[in-house]
């Protein structure tokens, strides 16, 4: 004889565990007996195929819990996660639970399973024994379907952090679905190991040249005195003799004829050049991401200003360097799929006020690529160049050969042009270069030389290329291109 039955009471499989004990105590059914019990999730039934004797003793058992079951609706389990956080777990399932899912679900079996027995009852006989179609049941008055709104009173899920576990009030069906969803979702997260290699090179170069003078002019009563104020210190020509050249940078030269001129030359060189290198490793779990920051704070002041009295404080910090940030995917075929993003930032000045933060650049880049496993993503191009060239002179005076531009090497070389020495000029164009390689007065000047008189110049392309790139005035850019492309 085949029965069916549903519980909404108590979770299917320790149902069918306990019916396995009260009829057989543990001990094997006998190879004659005529014994199948079947736990159906999908309607939420157990299907017993027994003899009628057998039947009548799961029916007593069944009449009892029947009798037990409205003590038991809402029983507390608990839960281990093992392999995520608790309090992740809680949020899913809370929002499964919100949405009804969960019930709606537990709903839709009960009702399949209500459906079921009664539409095959009327052709089983209640008295044949064998396999034989479900026998009806007893009508249950259907439950009203939950709601959003309700769920917050049937099912309680809180979280036990110190031990990482779930703590679930709510019935047996809820259970069960919470049991077999933490089967698949508790898993071992695969990881992968992220090695990066960043490098960062700087370089700079700054010259600075100046020139003072001062002429003194003394003629029966009257006083004359022509000088440049450049804050070099250029001595004063009433001195008898040279004062001390203080502790400035740079090599300085001083002529000083007592009571007549003085003239103070002062010049400077930086060169910096700067390499950075930073490999880290970082081992991440899949769909998580990872952060690398290696970056200089600088810090400024905020003032606070009152009616009587204005405060000065730490205003806060201010960030530049090397960010990355990756989340990599594992995919199918030993292939990961990487989603980064790179962003290099410099200060490029100091800051216009104390209590302003200096100015930054920032340059970032960001990309999703697929590659097999233990190949390398290369980031590259993120430079920054710059170049300026500044000058303060007299007016006038400035524009005089030897003393405008603050290069005399390049004074030299254009007083040398307009003599018609060409390769005289030529030469002093070569020294000037030589000591300043990026100089673009100098680049200029050699290129407009080589190409008027015709000459075979190796680096007159490097010449043109600069020229038309760095140029300030747009004449010369456009005449460095006209004349790059017609080489090419």
């Amino acid at each position: 004889m085949l029965r069916s039955s549903r519980w909404d009471c108590f979770a299917l499989s320790d149902l069918a565990r306990l019916i396995e004990e009260a009829v057989h105590g543990g001990v094997p059914p006998d190879a004659n007996e005529p014994w199948r019990l079947v736990v159906d999730g999908l309607s939420g039934t157990l299907i017993v195929t027994t003899t009628p004797a057998r039947h009548a003793e799961i029916e007593r058992l069944l009449e009892r819990l029947e009798r037990l079951a409205p003590t038991v609706q809402r029983p507390l389990r608990s839960f281990p996660v093992r392999h995520r956080s608790a309090v992740e777990m809680r949020d899913l399932l809370q929002g499964l639970l919100d949405a009804g899912a969960m019930v709606t679900a537990a709903e839709a079996q009960a009702t399949a399973a209500d459906i079921a027995p009664q539409a095959k009852a009327p052709n089983t006989p209640a008295s044949v024994q064998g396999l034989t179609g479900p026998i009806p049941k007893q009508a249950v008055a259907p439950k009203p379907p939950l709601v959003g709104g309700e769920l917050g009173e049937d099912v309680v899920i809180t979280v036990d952090e110190p031990t990482n576990r779930l703590l679930v009030l709510a019935s047996p069906r809820v259970h069960e679905q919470i049991e077999a969803l933490l089967a698949t979702l508790d898993v071992r997260t695969p990881q992968v190991l992220v090695e990066a290699i960043v490098v960062n090179l700087s370089n700079s170069q700054r010259f600075e040249l100046g020139t003072e003078l001062t002429k003194l002019k003394l003629e029966d009563d009257i006083q004359a005195r022509l000088s440049s104020i450049f804050g070099l210190g250029v001595p004063d020509p009433a001195a008898g003799s040279l004062p001390a050249l203080g502790t400035a940078a740079g090599a300085t030269g001083v002529v000083l004829s007592p009571g007549d001129f003085s003239v103070l030359v002062r010049a400077l060189e930086t060169v910096d050049h700067g390499r950075t290198l930073t490999h880290p490793r970082i081992l991440v779990d899949n769909n998580r991401q990872a952060t690398l920051h290696s970056v200089l704070q600088t810090p400024y002041a905020a003032t606070n200003a009152s009616s009587t009295v204005a405060t000065t404080s730490f205003g806060g910090t201010q960030d530049a360097g090397t960010q990355i940030d990756l989340t990599p995917q594992i995919a199918q075929g030993d292939q990961l799929m990487l989603d980064y993003s790179v962003s290099i930032s410099t200060f490029v000045g100091e800051a216009a006020d104390p209590a302003l933060p200096p100015p930054r650049q920032e340059t970032r880049l960001k990309s999703v690529a697929t590659i097999p496993d233990g190949f390398v993503v290369s980031v590259g191009g993120l430079a920054m160049q710059s170049a300026g060239e500044g000058r303060s002179k007299v007016p006038f005076l400035g524009d005089i050969p030897l003393l405008g531009n603050p290069d005399p090497r390049i004074n030299l070389a254009l007083c040398m042009e307009r003599a018609g020495r060409v390769d005289d000029a030529l030469r002093a164009y070569d020294t000037a270069l030589e000591v300043a390689p990026e100089s673009l007065a100098a680049m200029q000047g050699a290129a407009v030389l080589v190409v008027r008189t015709s000459r075979e110049e190796p680096r007159l392309d490097r010449w043109l290329d600069a020229i038309a790139l760095r140029a300030e005035a747009l004449d010369w850019r456009a005449w460095a291109g006209a004349r790059s492309a017609s080489r090419r």
